[in-house]
């Protein structure tokens, strides 16, 4: 690693040293092939983020060319931990961004993206975060609180953002991270995106940009952690499991919750779930009658179909790929596709090699044929992480979807 004179790096970087969590350093090892691993110091993302507020305190006054070349030093150290506390720092300038200073604020937010796509990649085994890393009203956002309770008394956490318009660069400066007031854009009923997790972190990571950019589209969204994750009921997990059939209560429960709001169009609730996330969230829209579309990300077929290829892309063994024996695998995508009847919109990478485009093309091809159908295939996207399909074509991602749905839904 490049020495650095400078006190307020080397003071970052020991107490990330000083961090380190001896389990969270062997388990991002044991999720990738030799010489696959990112590069980290082993500190939980949590407690990164904590550190990078505490660091944050220490340079705030100084001026933005000096935070950005502190930030620049960070990310060309090449560790993940130190790379999260740069994408932290540089977005806590943007009230100080002038039209001049556009293309490396972009710059910045498109590291950012790329730094909680890597987070919450799918890992193919469960990785619970309990630690939020941001908050809504960090990022100017405004929401409230669901109060949900599933069948079996477990509190889902769960954020609810009303349709809203972008806050200009002094609006966000009065608010200064405070927690907006509730409020709607008018007494209208509209559409509802409910996003849930994939199997690792938990909603303050690439959801909340997510929900920033379907809320400035017009639509509601919805955020929730499952049990054991985030602020939810904590609920003991084996990382071996693939998933946990108590996923579906969690889901069916906050969907429930969701479609008695004032602000929504109960025949206007559209799930939305990438990998892990996708096929629990294409079995709760078969089962669920509140639920009108589904939208999914790397959509696995099977589980016959997917663990091979997770063996041997994620160098693990099928003792280590857990099915529940009580979960619904009679409902998984291929299996219901023929009697699925809402619109789908899947994406895929064209390189993904652990739910390949063949996945996605051949749940769409088993839908009756009058059901609404699209299927967008990002070049140069993969499965997760740097290589994420919403990642590398976000905004026309965003764009698609909200087309998508202005036809099939909102104009229904």
């Amino acid at each position: 690693m490049k020495k650095t004179t400078n006190p307020i790096i080397a003071d970052i970087r020991q107490t990330l040293i000083d961090s380190i969590d001896l389990a969270a350093l062997a388990s991002s090892a044991s999720y990738h092939k030799e010489g696959e691993a990112p590069r980290v110091h082993g500190v939980r993302t949590g407690e990164v983020s904590k550190i990078a507020k505490e660091g944050l305190k220490q340079i705030k006054h100084q001026p933005k060319k000096e935070i950005l070349e502190l930030c620049e030093e960070l990310w060309q150290a090449g560790y993940l931990e130190e790379s999260i506390v740069a994408c932290i720092w540089a977005e806590s300038l943007h009230k100080q961004y002038k039209p001049a200073d556009f293309k490396v604020f972009d710059r910045w937010k498109l590291i950012l993206l790329l730094f909680l796509t890597l987070l919450t990649q799918s890992t193919f085994a469960i990785l619970p975060d309990t630690v939020y890393i941001r908050k809504p009203e960090e990022l100017g956002l405004m929401y409230k609180e669901l109060e949900v309770k599933t069948n079996d008394e477990y509190h889902i956490a769960t954020w609810f953002f009303p349709a809203q318009n972008s806050l200009s660069e002094s609006e966000l400066e009065m608010l200064n991270g405070t927690k907006r007031k509730y409020g709607k854009l008018d007494n209208k009923k509209r559409l509802t995106i409910i996003i849930c997790n994939g199997d690792a972190g938990n909603m303050s990571y690439f959801q909340l940009h997510l929900a920033e950019a379907f809320c400035n589209m017009g639509f509601n969204v919805v955020t929730f952690d499952w049990r054991g994750f985030g602020a939810s009921t904590y609920f003991p997990m084996d990382k071996n499991f693939l998933c946990y059939t108590e996923m579906l209560e969690d889901y069916n429960a906050v969907i429930n919750t969701v479609a008695q709001q004032p602000e929504v169009r109960k025949d206007a609730i559209v799930i939305m779930g990438w990998s892990t996330g996708a096929y629990l969230s294409m079995i709760t829209a078969y089962d669920n009658n509140n639920v009108s579309a589904f939208i999914g990300r790397s959509l696995p077929t099977t589980f016959d179909d997917f663990i091979p290829l997770v063996m041997k892309v994620r160098n693990k063994t099928k003792s280590e790929l857990i099915v529940p024996e009580n979960f619904p695998t009679d409902k998984m995508p291929i299996r219901i596709a023929p009697k699925f009847r809402k619109p789908i919109f899947l994406i895929n990478g064209e390189n993904d090699i652990r739910t390949p485009v063949w996945m996605s093309r051949k749940v769409l091809d088993l839908l009756p044929s009058d059901i609404p159908r699209e299927l967008m295939v990002v070049k140069n996207a993969a499965h997760g992480g740097k290589e994420d399909p919403i990642m590398i074509d976000f905004d026309n991602f965003i764009d698609r979807v909200s087309l998508f749905l202005a036809k099939n839904i909102v104009d229904k």
